[in-house]
């Protein structure tokens, strides 16, 4: 008797300005279908986990395999990617040979391709926010009576949608901020992230956010200049929980970043004291499948 296969792999989105390797968390249903020049058969279905990845154990059929045929199913999109591996499985002496595919990319962008909204402009990516927030700040120079609302938005990883990153756990500090944080900030900032030609706080915040704006997703992932942004942050408000590597989801983390110190100006140079709310919503796709979103909504 034939022992039982595993076939074991990762489902991505395709690239974008969400990054390289954004997985298809919690909904995606992967089916392996084990096939010869004739015969086709299903080796069994699963779910990927929060991670992107999936796990099919099952019998092998009795005909000779000479491929195999990997169909994964969004509910939420209600769409369907299909490759073919083109060999069969990889079996070895083991009980459960674990044979895994490694990547599969998907053609479709995630559930939550706005990363944030600015007074309704939607924002697909870091450099997009950055830009907006940074045109917002010069209008509420000109006039602080202009009110202003931004929603962060990423999908949940753990089903309840709380799951926020440590970098977005920083705008919590903003509901309390100390005296003289925002000087701190872009001072630490000059010295270790962006430098500036500005000689005052109101256009120094305005240019670093121009500057942010520059930095495209293949930045981000490398850590090394979203690392010391953030870094900046937690010594300005004397974060206990400090870490000199902070970034999990570089474009949410990135995002999370440049509102920090859009907020901080206009807390500290401008009295506004913005109403931060952390909650979550979920939206049902079929049957007892749901995207879960955890956001953030400033006003």
């Amino acid at each position: 008797m034939a022992l039982p296969i595993t076939i074991r792999g990762r489902v991505l989105h395709q690239p974008g300005p969400w990054g390289s390797k954004r997985p298809l968390r919690n909904v995606g249903q992967v089916e392996v279908f084990l096939q010869n020049s004739t015969l086709s058969s299903s080796l069994g279905m699963a779910t990927t986990d929060q991670d992107g990845w999936f796990n099919i154990t099952g019998n092998p059929p009795s005909f000779s395999v000479t491929n195999m045929f990997i169909q994964v199913v969004d509910p939420c999109k209600v769409i369907m990617h299909s490759q073919l591996i083109p060999r069969p499985p990889n079996t070895n002496a083991s009980i459960l040979p674990i044979d895994d595919l490694g990547d599969i990319t998907v053609p479709w962008e995630p559930a939550d391709t706005i990363l944030a909204r600015v007074k309704g402009i939607e924002c697909k990516d870091t450099q997009t926010l950055a830009r907006t927030l940074s045109s917002t700040l010069s209008i509420l120079l000109k006039s602080p009576r202009n009110p202003f609302w931004i929603a962060l938005r990423r999908e949940s990883v753990d089903g309840t949608g709380n799951d926020y990153t440590p970098a977005q756990r920083l705008l919590i500090s903003l509901k309390a901020p100390r005296s003289g944080f925002l000087k701190r900030l872009v001072e630490d900032i000059q010295d270790e992230v962006v430098s500036t030609k500005s000689n005052n706080i109101s256009d120094m915040v305005v240019e670093i956010l121009q500057r942010l704006s520059m930095w495209d997703i293949k930045v981000l992932e490398t850590g090394s200049r979203l690392n010391r942004l953030l870094a900046a942050i937690q010594r300005a408000i004397n974060s206990p929980s400090y870490s000199e590597s902070m970034m999990v989801d570089p474009a949410h983390d990135m995002a999370a970043a440049c509102v920090f110190l859009f907020l901080a100006f206009l807390i500290e140079k401008r009295k506004v004291q913005p109403n931060i709310m952390f909650f979550s919503n979920s939206r049902e796709c079929s049957g007892s499948v749901k995207h879960q979103f955890s956001v953030i909504h400033i006003e």
